[in-house]
């Protein structure tokens, strides 16, 4: 969790963490999520209260993600 932390980005490397289920970003500062597609675990993502305006096209690509959670972004549009 890393939830409230005041992050304004992820590092790109977060993607290769494969075996990840699930990450909870919510409460930060961030604008702009990192190529997800490595992710091939994860189920939940959680990433509500932040400043994101879109969503990576990789976000589709997650096919065990089973809870998705924005509330509180910016986003215009999904991929």
């Amino acid at each position: 969790f890393l939830h409230g932390n005041d992050l304004v980005c992820l590092p790109e490397s977060l993607g290769k963490l494969r075996h990840l289920r699930q990450l909870c970003i919510s409460g930060n500062k961030i604008e702009a999520l990192p190529d997800l597609s490595g992710l091939t675990a994860l189920k939940d993502l959680t990433a509500g209260g932040n400043q994101i305006r879109e969503l990576p096209r990789s976000v589709g690509a997650l096919k065990r993600l089973e809870f998705l959670h924005l509330h509180g972004n910016q986003l215009t549009t999904l991929p």
